[in-house]
């Protein structure tokens, strides 16, 4: 195996991963769910891998070497389980394509480094990838093993083959895991660094619902959706009764444990499409999209109710924990924000007024106080 032509395929397969660890990092920022990112992680590994098998060198007729396995092994890292049998499928393909004495051989190799991949990735750093020099040295140096494949090849001087081969191929491997393995990581990890802040940003600390500015950031988007598809658009505002009472009594503490079992409660009764929010102090603001005002008032109930019933299960003594709620629908062409929130907070200030505890939709024979919203009190996008 002449020493340049290596060399010059190695380079020709370094560029390749480098390109797809760029690659890898659009995969994060483009693809949001995590089902299709490691389907699409899968894929771009795969084509990593027949790529490397298009640099190949031949050594013998019909034995190819190359550094197949440096993408192969790091790809249940960031693939997991179907994005690592995804590229392994990818490049078996290409290699019995291929053809040639070692055709089977090396679809076996394939499958041995994805397997050493899929053992390292499940026992070694299942959480963040290979991370310390000494694990991505282990994992290059792994990542050599189905070399001995090159032994059971039915080829005359298979073993002086191996010799000449396996050296300057393991150097290949293991420095391309260790350099490719933490470029790949770097993209991972600011990913999921930058995710996080956006999550952190529009949560509530306190509660772990959707704060106020990420509540108007995806109620404008359910809004547009009612309007473009004529599908109706529920609201329902929750607020604690005699909150204030409870924080002045009890002490801020308690208040903030009502607060979050509340909250609990709420996001225990939520579809996958609803929209839960800290609204205020002790308010929580439901969006719940191609809901009329019928099947509101009965997910109202039900959040009312199981508040109730185990309210008591706080240990307060002091009084049973319950709520009342506010219920609005968006009618017609008119799905202004600030209009469904005028009529729900309407409807809550009349729940409370008939003695707390209770649901109560909004009545459009009714004459609304004037709005939280054009007071001022709160900042909500129409």
């Amino acid at each position: 195996m002449p020493a340049g032509e290596f060399l010059l395929s190695v380079c020709n397969s370094f560029g390749i991963f480098a390109l797809i660890a760029l690659l890898y990092g659009y995969v994060l920022r483009f693809v949001e769910r995590p089902p299709l990112r490691s389907v699409a992680t899968g894929v771009l590994f795969g084509v990593g891998g027949c790529l490397a098998l298009a640099n190949t060198l031949q050594v013998a007729p019909g034995l190819f070497t190359d550094v197949r396995a440096v993408i192969l092994v790091l790809a249940p890292f960031f693939g997991g389980v179907p994005g690592a049998v995804i590229a392994a499928a990818m490049t078996v393909t290409m290699r019995l394509l291929a053809g040639g004495d070692g055709a089977y051989a090396g679809a076996a190799s394939i499958v041995a480094v994805t397997l050493i991949g899929l053992l390292f990735a499940r026992f070694a750093r299942p959480d963040d990838g290979p991370t310390s020099p000494r694990s991505l040295l282990a994992l290059g140096l792994s990542a050599n093993i189905p070399l001995l494949c090159f032994l059971v090849v039915p080829i005359d001087e298979a073993a002086a083959i191996f010799l000449n081969v396996v050296i300057p191929l393991t150097l290949a491997n293991t420095l391309g895991v260790m350099i490719l393995g933490p470029v790949m990581l770097q993209a991972w990890q600011t990913h999921d660094r930058n995710t996080r802040l956006v999550v952190e940003a529009g949560t509530d600390p306190l509660t772990g619902l959707a704060n106020r500015r990420e509540f108007d950031r995806r109620v404008a988007a359910l809004l547009d959706e009612a309007r473009t598809a004529a599908r109706p658009l529920s609201v329902i505002l929750f607020d604690i009764d005699n909150f204030k009472r409870v924080n002045d009594t009890l002490g801020h503490a308690t208040g903030d444990t009502i607060l979050v079992w509340v909250a609990e409660v709420v996001r225990l009764h939520l579809r996958a499409d609803d929209l839960a929010a800290r609204f205020g102090g002790e308010e929580i603001m439901l969006a719940l999209p191609g809901t009329d005002d019928h099947a509101a008032l009965m997910i109202a109930e039900r959040i009312r109710s199981a508040v109730e019933r185990h309210g008591a299960l706080m240990e307060l003594q002091y009084e049973r924990i319950t709520i009342s709620a506010g219920v609005a629908t968006a009618r017609g062409g008119d799905t202004r924000f600030a209009r469904i929130f005028d009529q729900a907070d309407e409807a809550l200030y009349e729940a409370k007024r008939r003695g707390r505890n209770r649901v109560q939709a909004f009545d459009v024979a009714s004459t609304p106080r004037v709005s939280r919203l054009r007071r001022g009190t709160m900042a909500v996008g129409a």
